[in-house]
This record gives C-alpha cells, sequence and structure tokens, in this order.
C-alpha cells in the first residue's frame, strides 16, 4: 500500500515535470524529475526520469547528459533500461536544435 502511494506521489510530480517542458520551463522540469529521483527511487518512474534530464542535457551539451547518465547508473532499477538509455544518446545528432532532443522525451 505505501508503495502504491508512492508510486501516485511519483506520477504526479512526473506529469508536473511534463507541463513544465510544454511551458519550455526545464529547468523547473529538472527539479521535478530530480524529486523523484531522490524521494521515490523505487517507483516506476524514476528510469524515465533520469532518462529525460539526460535528455534535457543532450540539448546542451551530449557529453553532459553521457556523464550524468554514468554518475546515476546505480539509480536505474534494472541494467537493461540504462543500456537502452546509452544507446540513445549515442545514436543522436550533435549540434540538433533543443526541439529535436525533446522528441525523445518519455
Amino acid at each position: 500500500m505505501i508503495l502504491d502511494l508512492r508510486t501516485k506521489l511519483a506520477k504526479k510530480d512526473f506529469y508536473t515535470a511534463k507541463l513544465y517542458i510544454k511551458l519550455e520551463e526545464l529547468d523547473a522540469a529538472v527539479i521535478y524529475y530530480n524529486n523523484i529521483i531522490n524521494d521515490y527511487y523505487d517507483t516506476e518512474y524514476v528510469n524515465s526520469s533520469i532518462t529525460n534530464i539526460a535528455l534535457i542535457l543532450c540539448a546542451d551539451n551530449i557529453e553532459k547528459a553521457q556523464v550524468y547518465l554514468d554518475n546515476n547508473k546505480d539509480n536505474f532499477l534494472n541494467n537493461i533500461d540504462y543500456e537502452n538509455v546509452i544507446n540513445l544518446i549515442q545514436s543522436l545528432d550533435k549540434d540538433k536544435d533543443e526541439s529535436y532532443y525533446l522528441s525523445f522525451l518519455k
């Protein structure tokens, strides 16, 4: 029951972050994604939150995103998701505009 309630709170933060992305307030979205990673680390929204932060970082610099993923490797719920995100980041084209990277958000 506790995990169910924690998942509902994580879902609320996740959709709040998505709203901020639509409003083009990426810094606010990152705050909400970090809140999920730090407070709701055992929910299904952790992997997507880490992935979305990495994709937001790609808009600035892909290498930053790769470093971020390496630093948060242990926060993923499983290694398969981590490998999929690494492959996604490495397959992205460099020097694209912000909307290109944001189109991959979960």
